[in-house]
């Protein structure tokens, strides 16, 4: 393990990081989105956090964009027939940026997006669904650490 972790380690954020991904993979679930206890648990393992803060949401941030990522597909083509190919992505400006050809391909914001167009519901669980995705990834991604309701939404099955 330690001659692996070596031998990939200018690719991962740091040493730290996996240790840290560790803790909280052998967390009990009351610490998965709180800092305090969080800090708490890694103390009675031996190791003391600098930035409990950070260190729970960069664990989050390992695990859980994996897990949107795995949901993502997961509906992308268990409603294969719902996406329109090929799909024209309009960039900032609104003019389109890029064609997609393989709906395996589509973003959250794409996916989104073409259910809007295609005049499905708010309410409908499949929009619903992508768009609770869609902002956690988001909030992920600034910094935000998911709250005990957004790991309730990963642990819901998907609707077929």
């Amino acid at each position: 393990m330690t001659v692996a972790v070596e031998m990939v380690s200018d690719l991962l954020p740091s040493v730290a990081a996996l240790n840290q991904l560790g803790l909280w993979m052998a967390a009990p679930r009351q610490v998965f989105c709180d800092a305090r206890r969080f800090a708490a648990f890694a103390r009675d393992c031996g190791t003391e956090l600098v930035c409990p803060e950070f260190d729970l949401w960069r664990a989050q941030h390992g695990v859980l964009l994996a897990e949107i990522e795995r949901q993502r597909l997961a509906l992308v083509r268990a409603h294969r027939e719902r996406w329109p190919l090929p799909y024209s992505a309009e960039g900032a400006d609104g003019r389109p940026a890029k064609v997609i050809h393989a709906a395996e391909m589509l973003e959250l914001k794409h996916l989104c997006v073409a259910l809007r167009q295609c005049g499905e519901s708010r309410d409908s669980p499949l929009r619903r669904r992508l768009q609770a995705l869609r902002d956690l990834r988001n909030a992920l991604s600034h910094l935000e650490p998911a709250s005990a309701a957004d790991l309730a939404l990963l642990e819901t099955p998907l609707a077929g």
